[in-house]
């Protein structure tokens, strides 16, 4: 190995002291002489006592010192026993390995060999002396550094067609920007984020292994943060794992909620309210307080919408409809709402020129999509 002929050369060339014979030899009276000729400057001048000798040391062992680590690499440490050397001959073998995997992996656009390799040589080469111990450093890091880029330009190509899909069906639309008129398309919100849904999907086959979904926001975990994986794109994740727990709770691509309307207050000059939610009413006219239940989306398909009351007001208005997938939704936004005194439960009062009438609402979860401020925070994932 050319490696191990540099190492062995350096370790001859720093060599200065040779093994003792019993007798001085001439280095050994030339050493003495600039010894006698030091302590003389030294005590002439002043000499740094920090850098003196110690008693019976020779002037060489500063050199000798100084590379005796490497020394005791390179040297076997008994007859017909392999030098420390091998097994660092071996961990760069480990080190080629590692790059061409890296290498590969990057031309071929799959996945780079896992982070903890770079960590296992860094590790194992602390144990070597200088400077074998940096090179080996030195070529692990840089083959981290491509890997965590090859990873990122992965990622990012392959959110590509996730990224594409939510530009088009889910950006700048309802529920997702409040005061648009165009609305996602409730097959389009299932595909996006369902269960098995391109964000879901793409998350566990891409991202899982790396965040730590244990911690309120998600974090990677080291290894992706070494990888320099952006957090933005990851919070759009999280927001999208909520938004599927809650849309989709019995599972499938179908967004669904149950609410029960109960009245709770009405203007007197009202006779009769009616909500009509896709063929389901909920009817109110001074009588008994019956709590009445709305499915969404509806049995019949209808996207629409009404609110209507009896008699009509002096300037002729008589209530107002919405239409479209999240009518409702618009709907109770066109609305008053307010907290109720459980997480399930809020209050919302509608409002026909001006006359009052005001419901409680409670749904069939604490976790429920009314005003949900993940709709309201997420936007298309554009890069990893």
């Amino acid at each position: 190995s050319p490696l191990a002929n540099f190492l062995r050369a350096v370790v001859k060339e720093t060599t200065l002291i040779p093994p003792e014979t019993g007798k001085d030899n001439v280095v050994s009276k030339a050493a003495e002489t600039v010894r006698s000729t030091r302590k003389g400057l030294e005590d002439l001048f002043g000499g740094d006592t920090s850098k003196q000798l110690a008693p019976g040391k020779r002037i060489e062992s500063i050199v000798d010192d100084r590379f005796e680590p490497l020394r005791r690499m390179v040297t076997s440490p008994a007859p017909n026993q392999p030098a420390p050397l091998d097994d660092a001959l071996k961990l760069f073998n480990e080190v080629y390995v590692y790059l061409t995997a890296v290498d590969t992996a990057v031309k071929a656009r799959t996945s780079p060999p896992p982070g903890d390799v770079a960590g296992k040589l860094k590790s194992d080469a602390g144990r070597l002396p200088e400077p074998v111990r940096s090179m080996v450093e030195n070529l692990s890091q840089s083959g981290a550094a491509q890997a965590q880029s090859a990873e990122r330009g992965n990622l990012s190509q392959d959110l590509r067609p996730v990224a594409e899909f939510c530009a088009r069906a889910i950006a700048g639309r309802y529920p997702f920007v409040t005061g648009s008129k165009r609305d996602v398309l409730p097959e389009d919100f299932g595909q996006m984020f369902g269960p098995g849904g391109l964000m879901d999907d793409f998350f566990q086959k891409k991202l899982a292994a790396l965040v730590d979904t244990s911690t309120r926001p998600w974090r990677y975990k080291p290894v992706a943060e070494r990888a320099g994986v952006t957090t933005q794109a990851l919070a759009q994740f999280e927001r999208a794992a909520r938004i599927r727990d809650i849309f989709f709770r019995a599972g499938g691509r179908s967004p669904g909620m149950r609410m029960d309307f109960k009245p709770v207050e009405m203007d007197e000059t009202i006779t009769q309210f009616i909500l009509d939610v896709d063929g389901q009413l909920v009817k109110y006219a001074h009588g008994p307080v019956v709590p009445m239940a709305v499915q969404w989306p509806g049995p019949k398909g209808s996207n629409q919408v009404r609110v209507q009351v009896s008699p009509p007001s002096t300037s002729g208005s008589s209530g107002m409809s919405v239409d479209g997938p999240w009518a409702l939704f618009r709907a109770l936004d066109d609305g008053q709402l307010e907290a109720g005194d459980a997480p399930e439960k809020f209050f919302i009062t509608f409002q026909i020129g001006n006359r009052r009438t005001r419901f409680e609402v409670t749904t069939n979860s604490v976790q429920h999509p009314i005003r949900l401020k993940e709709l309201r925070e997420f936007s298309c994932p554009e890069g990893l």
